[in-house]
């Protein structure tokens, strides 16, 4: 069992600097392009996130601060990749600037929830390579009913996208709502749900899970 968060803590290093340039390529060619924008921004986020619980174990006596920033982070990469759905491989027909203000509505007020003491995180310490979480659980039962309605929204857009698309674009939709099914499960075991159960700590497992599904998307969408 040690072997295997070993493993995937430092795993944690190369996928933040995977991300960290995936986002930036995507970046520098979103000028105008949603596609590219809110893809790009979802690999920020998770390269944040990854480099957060990097920073967890290496200043411990931060680990409230970075305790939060995970939850934090965690729920803005799939805020933008619900966005991304939007508008891949075509805008939706629907009032996106409406849902859009909502989204970002919503998000930031969890967002700031997350920071209330208390709310959230009760306690974090970490032993190399374990991290030990006490939660709050009326904070977490808001976070995971929030984390499922964004994954339902994103699935939503995912099928409506799959129905009106013909072609390669039929393809690389079915491949991506595949991913995403997989992404949402196993974060939902190994970076929310979990708490409920035990204090121990999952993230760096469910951060190997995000980021390999995020790269596959980032090869499906621009290398297949």
């Amino acid at each position: 069992m040690e072997t295997i968060f070993v493993i995937a803590v430092l795993l944690n290093i190369p996928i933040a600097l995977a991300a960290f340039i995936s986002s930036f390529i995507l970046l520098r060619r979103a000028k105008n392009n949603q596609i590219y924008f809110n893809f790009g921004l979802a690999n920020l986020f998770l390269a944040l996130w990854a480099t957060d619980i990097i920073l967890l174990f290496s200043f411990p006596k931060f680990g409230m601060i970075f305790g939060n920033l995970s939850w934090f982070l965690g729920i803005w990469i799939l805020h933008y990749f619900l966005i991304f759905t939007y508008y891949f491989p075509t805008p939706l027909k629907t009032k996106i600037y409406f849902d859009k203000t909502v989204l970002y509505f919503l998000t930031l007020l969890l967002s700031f929830s997350i920071f209330i003491p208390g709310f959230y995180t009760l306690d974090v310490h970490s032993v190399f390579p374990y991290i030990y979480f006490q939660v709050n659980t009326v904070g977490m039962l808001i976070f995971s009913g929030y984390f499922v309605l964004l994954a339902i929204l994103a699935f939503k857009n995912l099928f409506f996208q799959y129905r009106r698309s013909d072609g390669i674009f039929k393809i690389q939709l079915k491949k991506i709502m595949s991913a995403v099914a997989l992404a949402v499960l196993f974060n939902l075991i190994f970076s929310v749900n979990f708490y409920y159960f035990t204090k121990f700590d999952l993230t760096p497992i469910g951060i190997l899970f995000t980021s390999g599904i995020l790269f596959y998307i980032y090869l499906i969408l621009f290398y297949v």
